[in-house]
């Protein structure tokens, strides 16, 4: 089940986050797909992913990428 959870601005342009499944690692993304990162948390489900995407991007690493959360 992949979901988009967020979005972030980086050098590479606006990148999506992705939720790819359970025990599946978090994916950034940009729209033409030509820049993927894979991060290296592995979620355990929608809600730890969402929770570790804004450890991570958002509000509490200081929101310096443009954090925002897809409802």
């Amino acid at each position: 089940m992949r979901t988009a959870i967020a979005t972030i601005d980086t050098d590479a342009g606006t990148m999506t986050i992705y939720y790819n499944g359970k025990g599946e690692a978090l994916t950034a993304e940009t729209a033409d797909g030509n820049t993927v990162d894979e991060c290296e948390y592995t979620a355990q489900s929608l809600q730890d992913a969402q929770d570790a995407a804004r450890m991570m991007w958002g509000y509490d690493g200081g929101n310096v990428w443009g954090y925002q959360e897809i409802a």
